[in-house]
This record gives structure tokens, sequence and C-alpha cells, in this order.
């Protein structure tokens, strides 16, 4: 135990993480509304569809906690990094996605009344855990 302990803290202030084998490796990208696309859709009024990627290499982040906060949703992306969020009233949100090795993204938006919308959004890995794929 002692040992594991000792190597965590080396990794931690090394700056090292594992992502492929042992190396350098800075941050990720700190999520900000900026890294999240909006767009109107075609599907059914209240829907969100969307993809969630790691930033920067674009790599999908399955099983990533998706939540709108104003509405109390809760789903999961699955393995692709894609969510569907239906009967979502018109109005203003907050999305908001959390993942176990990478920076939370907390992202407002409007969803209008007469169709749904879908996102792109990316978030960047913690590199003292290190992403999880």
């Amino acid at each position: 135990m002692q040992i594991t302990c000792a190597l965590l803290l080396i990794l931690l202030t090394t700056g090292a993480c594992h992502r492929g084998g042992y190396r350098n490796c800075p941050p990720g990208v700190q999520s900000s509304p900026k890294h999240f696309q909006f767009s109107p859709d075609t599907t059914r009024a209240g829907t969100l569809n969307g993809k969630l990627i790691a930033l920067p290499d674009s790599q999908a982040l399955p099983n990533a906690l998706v939540m709108i906060d104003s509405a109390h949703i809760k789903t999961t992306a699955d393995r692709e990094g894609r969510f569907v969020v239906t009967a979502l009233r018109p109005g203003d949100h907050v999305l908001e996605v959390r993942l176990v090795g990478f920076h939370s993204a907390v992202v407002p938006f409007r969803m209008a009344a007469d169709r749904g919308a879908s996102v792109l959004g990316g978030v960047g890995w913690v590199c003292a855990i290190g992403p999880v794929y």
C-alpha cells in the first residue's frame, strides 16, 4: 500500500498520467460553453440529441453523466458518447456533463418551443487521473 501511494504521489507531482502508457501529459482543456455547439434539430420539440467528445483528441466519451438541472433529468452517454433527452420544456436550461477523469462542464442553453436541438460538446481530461475510455 505504501509503495502504491508513493508511486501515485510521484505521478501526480511529475505530471505523468496513463494514456496509452505513462508519459508527460498536460491537463486537457478546461470546459467552457465555447466547447459546446447547440443547433436546431428536426427532431420533436423538447428533444435534445447530443454527442460528447474528449478534448483535444475528439474521442467519444462513453458513460458520461448528462444532467439537465432545470428539469431534474439525468441520463448516461452510450459507448459512442451519444445521448438523448426528451420532454424538455421550452425555455432556459443548464446542461451539466460529468465523467471521472475529465473536467465537468456546465453549459446554459435555450430549448425552442417548436423544434428539438442537437449539441456537440467537448471536455478536457484531468491529467492527474487520466482519461477513462
